[in-house]
C-alpha cells in the first residue's frame, strides 16, 4: 500500500475534537452570580455541600464538554436551573436556553427564612389549581421566584399543561409564564401566549347520550374533527348516514377533570 493511501485511512479514522463550552465566561460570570450557590464538574449525580465543594464564584472551572449541576448552600433554597449541559458539538451552554430570545439561564439561592413568601416550590409538578408546571425539558426546574404584582424585570419559563389538559388549540408556540401567586390550589402563574389549561376530549364523551367517536388520541378545548361514529348498544347508524360527523372539542378551563372535554355535535348535522 503507498504512502498516500495509508495518510488517506489513516485520516478517515481520525476523530474530530468536542468542542469544549467556557463555564467561566459563559455561564457563571454573566449568570450564576450568587454568592451562596456551589458549581460541580461531575454532571447528573446526587450532590451535597461540603468542604471540597467549589462556590461558582472562585473561577476555579476550565472549559469542558461536560454539564453543569449547581447547588445551592445549606440553608438557602434554590430557585431557577439546577443542571447547565454542554454542546459539545458547538461549544455552547444550556443550548434550549439560548435558542430561545424569551428563556435564560437563572440560578440563585434564597434564604430558607424567606422561601415561604418568596419562592413557589414544587413547580415541576402540575399545580392542582391551574394544572400549570414549568416544562422540564428545557431544563430541571424545582423552585422558582414568586414574582410580585409590581415587578417589571422577572425570569420567564416554558410553561406545560398536566396529563389530561392542554392550552386550546388555537395555540401553536411555546407558552411562557412566571409565578405569581401561591394559593389554596397551588401555584399561580401569569402567563404570555395562552390564557390556561383545559380539559383534554376523548373519544368516550360526546354531547350525544350513549355516542362515541371512533377515533384515537386526545385533542385539545377548541379542535374541530371530523370523525365515524359508534352508536349506543342496540343501536346503529342508518344505511343513508353520513360516513363522519363534525364535533368541536369543549373542555373546561382548570376546575374541570383530566380527559372529561366534550365533543359537541351541533345541532342539524349530528347522527
Amino acid at each position: 500500500m503507498s504512502g498516500l493511501v495509508v495518510f488517506v485511512a489513516l485520516l478517515s479514522c481520525v476523530q474530530v475534537a468536542n468542542a469544549l463550552c467556557n463555564y467561566q465566561t459563559g455561564l457563571i460570570e454573566p449568570y450564576l452570580k450568587d454568592e451562596n450557590l456551589y458549581c460541580f464538574d461531575d454532571d447528573r449525580r446526587d450532590h451535597t455541600v461540603d468542604e471540597n465543594s467549589k462556590l461558582c464564584s472562585s473561577g476555579a472551572f476550565s472549559p469542558r464538554s461536560d454539564g453543569m449541576d449547581v447547588l445551592c448552600a445549606t440553608g438557602f433554597t434554590q430557585v431557577g436551573y439546577s443542571f447547565y449541559p454542554c454542546d459539545s458539538d458547538t461549544g455552547v451552554l444550556g443550548t434550549i436556553l439560548a435558542d430561545d430570545a424569551t428563556l435564560t439561564h437563572y440560578t440563585a439561592c434564597v434564604a430558607d427564612a424567606d422561601a415561604g413568601t418568596t419562592v413557589c416550590s414544587g413547580v415541576d409538578s402540575a399545580s392542582a389549581g391551574s394544572k400549570l408546571s414549568v416544562d422540564q425539558s428545557k431544563g430541571p426546574v424545582a423552585n422558582v421566584d414568586l414574582v410580585a404584582a409590581e415587578a417589571t424585570e422577572f425570569v420567564s419559563y416554558a410553561m406545560v399543561c398536566g396529563d389530561g389538559f392542554g392550552f386550546q388549540a388555537e395555540v401553536t408556540d411555546t407558552v411562557y409564564g412566571y409565578c405569581s401567586g401561591k394559593g389554596e390550589l397551588g401555584n399561580e402563574f401569569t402567563l404570555t401566549g395562552a390564557d390556561g389549561c383545559y380539559e383534554l376530549c376523548s373519544a368516550e364523551k360526546t354531547n350525544l347520550d350513549g355516542v362515541t367517536l371512533n377515533i384515537d388520541g386526545k385533542d385539545r378545548s377548541g379542535a374541530s374533527v371530523e370523525a365515524e361514529v359508534n352508536c349506543p348498544s342496540g343501536f346503529a347508524t342508518a344505511s343513508t348516514a353520513a360516513e363522519k360527523y363534525s364535533f368541536t372539542c369543549t373542555g373546561k378551563k382548570e376546575e374541570g377533570v383530566a380527559n372529561e372535554g366534550v365533543y359537541n355535535c351541533a345541532e342539524g348535522g349530528c347522527p
